[in-house]
């Protein structure tokens, strides 16, 4: 989960958490990615409007890594 808002994060968070997810949070685009390499989740929730790069891009930089680098297709 991607959010620069600490409290649209927090409730996000806490309702996927709730439905029984396991959640990773993070503040901006590029914490994303480096939590990618890590960690490779089955879905990303990610804010859109976020300074520096938005979710728009976020998305389209986890597409170039393709299916071995999380960005399932």
């Amino acid at each position: 989960m991607v959010d620069d808002d600490p409290a649209a994060a927090e409730l996000v968070q806490e309702v996927l958490t709730q439905s029984g997810g396991e959640v990773r949070g993070t503040v901006t685009a590029d914490e994303a990615l480096r939590a990618l390499e890590q960690w490779r989740p089955d879905v990303l929730v990610s804010d859109i409007e976020m300074p520096g790069q938005d979710g728009y891009t976020l998305i389209r930089k986890i597409r170039v890594l393709g299916p071995g680098g999380s960005g399932k297709t």
